[in-house]
């Protein structure tokens, strides 16, 4: 079991990101043939939320402006092991991402399509889901357009060229400086099954110290 603790994990350090992967093209065909609207770029996707299940607006605050980032919910968890929602009307639309979560069941926090405008940013935060730092967040990219499109991790700066997982208590931001849509498979998965020890807990002291932005130490 892995033991030191990384802000960015990739395929040599979660060897399962791979077994994920393989469901990529379904994942992708599945999400495009409900938003038939995604490559329209003159209007906003239809059946997306701002939000946060439950009427959590808290979301906005981090958003470079109120349509920057938006979730196509399956599954969500306030705090690892508390009551769960599933988002089950949507299966019959996204049959490999539930079968993903059936596969997968009682490993899992949150699922989601997520969704970076062009010309966006997510400002810098951390996930409430997830404090303890039980869960990996991997994402897996669907649709990642060309140009200056990274996600930052505690300073750290990784491409959507390939599957990724990060520790989400740590502070992280997103951009998107392209004029297309990015689309990433989002989902959380407790790190004891990936073989990884639990990840460093949320602080708020960490977030308020945390590295300045890897681009801004470069200037």
């Amino acid at each position: 079991m892995t033991t030191e603790e990384k802000g960015i994990y990739k395929r040599d350090d979660v060897p399962f990101l791979d077994v994920l992967t393989e469901y990529k093209e379904a994942l992708t065909k599945e999400f495009l043939a409900f938003h038939t609207d995604w490559y329209n770029m003159e209007k906003p996707l239809d059946n997306v939320v701002l939000t946060r299940p439950g009427g959590n607006n808290a979301v906005k605050s981090i958003l470079s402006s109120v349509d920057s980032w938006k979730m196509s919910w399956l599954r969500y968890e306030a705090s690892p092991g508390g009551k769960s929602m599933h988002n089950n009307v949507m299966s019959k639309h996204f049959p490999t991402a539930f079968k993903i979560m059936e596969d997968l069941k009682g490993q899992i926090g949150n699922v989601t399509y997520s969704i970076l405008e062009a010309n966006a940013v997510i400002n810098r935060h951390t996930g409430p889901e997830n404090r303890s730092g039980e869960y990996l967040r991997v994402h897996i990219p669907l649709i990642v357009p060309e140009g200056d499109i990274f996600l930052e991790v505690d300073g750290e700066e990784v491409t959507w060229e390939e599957p990724f997982g990060f520790n989400n208590q740590l502070t992280h931001s997103a951009y998107n400086y392209s004029n297309q849509r990015r689309l990433v498979f989002l989902i959380d998965i407790q790190r004891t099954f990936l073989g990884l020890t639990p990840g460093i807990p949320y602080s708020r002291k960490a977030e308020r110290t945390a590295t300045p932005f890897i681009r801004q130490l470069k200037t």
